[in-house]
C-alpha cells in the first residue's frame, strides 16, 4: 500500500460533508427566493385589487366599506385571485372635493404570511390608490 492509498483512505466521507453542509445553505437560500418572490407577487395582486376597488368605488358612490370587498363589487374580487381574501382588508374614502374635484381613495392591506421567518418578519403590504373625477 502507498502513501497515496492511505491518505486517501483517512478523506472518505468528506466530500460527503462538504456536500451535506452546503446543500442545507443552498435550499434555505432557494426556499427564501421563492418566498420573497411570493411576496412581491402579493403586492402586485394587491395594487391590481386597490385600482380595481377605487374604479368600482368611483363607478358606485354608495360603497364606503372598511372590512374587505364584497362579493358584489363588479370586478374585484376576480381581480387577485393569489391573494387570500381573509387577510385581505380595504377602506374605502367615499368622494370627497379638493379644489373642486372629487375624490376616493382606498386603501388596501395584506397580511402576508411567508413560509421562512426571513419573510414572516416582513411588515404587512399597504397600498393606497386615490382616483379624481
Amino acid at each position: 500500500m502507498s502513501v497515496f492509498d492511505r491518505r486517501r483512505g483517512r478523506e472518505a466521507g468528506v466530500t460527503s460533508l462538504e456536500v451535506a453542509l452546503t446543500f442545507g445553505l443552498f435550499i434555505t437560500l432557494i426556499l427564501v427566493t421563492i418566498d420573497l418572490s411570493l411576496y412581491f407577487v402579493a403586492l402586485h395582486n394587491l395594487t391590481v385589487v386597490v385600482a380595481a376597488a377605487a374604479r368600482a368605488a368611483q363607478a358606485d358612490r354608495t360603497i364606503t366599506n372598511c372590512d374587505g370587498p364584497p362579493a358584489s363589487w363588479p370586478g374585484v374580487s376576480p381581480a387577485a385571485p393569489l391573494l387570500n381574501p381573509r387577510q385581505l382588508s380595504l377602506c374605502i374614502t367615499q368622494p370627497f372635493i379638493t379644489l373642486g374635484v372629487q375624490q376616493v381613495t382606498v386603501t388596501g392591506t395584506y397580511t402576508y404570511q411567508g413560509l421562512t421567518p426571513v419573510t414572516q418578519a416582513l411588515p404587512a403590504i399597504t397600498e393606497t390608490v386615490t382616483y379624481g373625477f
